[in-house]
């Protein structure tokens, strides 16, 4: 019964629905003025556009689903404000022009991502050589690669644990790929049904949970729930069904737990006494007294989870106000050290550190002055103009639209591996989260197509060995 759900026609109508249902609500919010009205539905029909272009191109092939992604990133920080948020929910000294700005900003950078991934399919097809190494891999295989990977994952909790190597920043920089894929092939192998679900199903569970408990003691909401989000989007991508129920428990539970992390953080940053187990347990108490009725009630959750979901939009709104007028733009400085990526810190022991997100709190004067610790997120869309102003954002945006089909097109190809379709994945998944400014995510993408790459080549001269082994034991 629960097909009706996922065939096409169905979710077309579906986007329908919801954009008609935000059109609606929209009529009873005028912020400032009829021009800005207008154009935040132009925003809300481009949003509409991205899904209707995907599902009507691209549902039916392997293609991962990064540009229903990107719109649900940008309506939920960006444009979701506009629609559930009065004038005093902006800053203070805002007026009508400075908001439009911001909803320029929007509509030609969305514009411009979605024209640069257009054409980039245009003029690139999908890869056909074969890379040996990622080869159609059996079961087995598979299950020693799981092992090998979840050694790997276990060895980088330990040396954290232990503060070992602090000064080298590569484990901590693997880990999440790691996680990503050993979560990811599990997922796989249960919705291929290689492993019965009776038996692989609770090991899988109190693996996801285990490391759930082991981030959220640490403060790192955002990884563990994307994390959940790329295995609702690997489901799609090899079952073509959209898991429903889940995304519904994941945006409440994500709600909920942006609502404590701070209370979290509080209890277990900077305590060097504190033992991981510690911070589980702390964690887990935190969890069940928010849970409780008392506190649920006098806790006002609303205040905590706009301040922390609208931070990209609120950062967009000081930019425009202040740039060029105040500050002037800061003519791609901040894209400076993007060569350095490609560089390992164990090579290069100088490597510049990014601190971008403490530079930017300070030069737009978020931040007090003595706070050199704090990180104020700069999304990429906000970087580009108050880099470059109005062109940086569309010629910024166009590139990175491009970039996006252009991986996707050359990770891909049409009788593509379980294990390809994991470790891009992976890659492409790193453009949904775009709070990040380009040099981290650019830097994410590098490291990990290095990574990835080096691991399985070794994977591949492991198993060959493996197999002439025993051929010269038999013999």
């Amino acid at each position: 019964m629960l097909d009706i759900f996922y065939k096409k026609k169905f979710i077309i109508y579906s986007i329908h629905f919801i954009y008609i249902f935000f059109f609606i609500i929209s009529l009873n919010n005028f912020i400032f003025s009829f021009k800005n009205f207008l154009l935040i539905n132009f925003i809300l029909f481009i949003h509409y556009i991205f899904f209707i272009f995907f599902i009507k191109n691209e549902h039916s092939n392997y293609h991962y689903p990064i540009l229903p992604l990107i719109s649900v990133y940008f309506f939920f920080t960006y444009t979701l404000s506009f629609f559930i948020s009065k004038k005093d929910f902006f800053y203070q000294d805002f007026n009508s022009d400075v908001l439009t700005k911001s909803i320029f900003i929007i509509i030609l950078g969305l514009l411009s991502l979605f024209f640069g991934y257009f054409i980039a399919q245009k003029f690139f097809s999908l890869r056909e050589k074969k890379i040996f190494y990622f080869e159609e891999i059996n079961l087995n295989k598979k299950k020693i690669i799981f092992l090998l990977f979840l050694i790997l994952i276990l060895f980088i909790y330990y040396i954290e644990e232990k503060k070992i190597f602090p000064s080298v920043t590569i484990f901590e920089q693997l880990k999440e790929p790691l996680i990503l894929f050993i979560l990811g092939l599990a997922l796989l192998m249960l919705v291929k049904k290689e492993i019965k679900l009776k038996y692989f199903c609770i090991p899988f569970i109190l693996l996801l949970s285990a490391i759930f408990f082991i981030e959220i003691s640490r403060g790192a909401v955002v990884f563990i729930f994307s994390a959940i989000l790329f295995l609702c989007t690997i489901y799609y991508t090899l079952s073509k069904k959209i898991p429903i129920f889940a995304i519904l428990f994941i945006i409440f539970l994500g709600i909920f737990m942006h609502s404590v992390k701070y209370e979290i953080r509080d209890s277990v940053w900077y305590k060097n006494n504190l033992t991981s187990l510690d911070k589980i347990y702390i964690t887990k108490n935190i969890i069940l007294q928010n849970l409780s009725l008392s506190k649920f009630k006098n806790t006002n959750y609303s205040n905590i989870n706009n301040h922390r979901l609208f931070h990209s939009i609120n950062s967009l709104n000081i930019v425009s106000k202040f740039t060029p007028e105040k500050i002037n733009f800061f003519q791609g400085a901040s894209y400076k050290d993007i060569y350095t990526k490609f560089i390992p810190r164990f090579i290069w022991k100088e490597k510049p550190v990014d601190e971008q997100g403490n530079f930017w709190g300070h030069r737009y004067l978020v931040l007090n002055p003595e706070d050199k610790s704090t990180s104020w997120n700069f999304p990429v869309l906000n970087e580009f103009y108050a880099n470059f102003g109005i062109p940086g954002v569309f010629i910024g945006m166009f590139f990175l639209g491009f970039l996006i089909k252009l991986l996707i097109l050359k990770l891909w190809k049409k009788n593509i591996t379980d294990i390809e379709i994991l470790i891009s994945s992976i890659i492409i998944f790193n453009f949904f989260y775009l709070e990040n400014n380009l040099s981290q995510i650019l830097g994410k993408i590098i490291n990990q197509l290095f990574f990835f790459h080096i691991i399985f080549i070794f994977i591949y001269l492991f198993f060959l060995f493996i197999s002439k082994f025993k051929k010269k034991v038999v013999l």
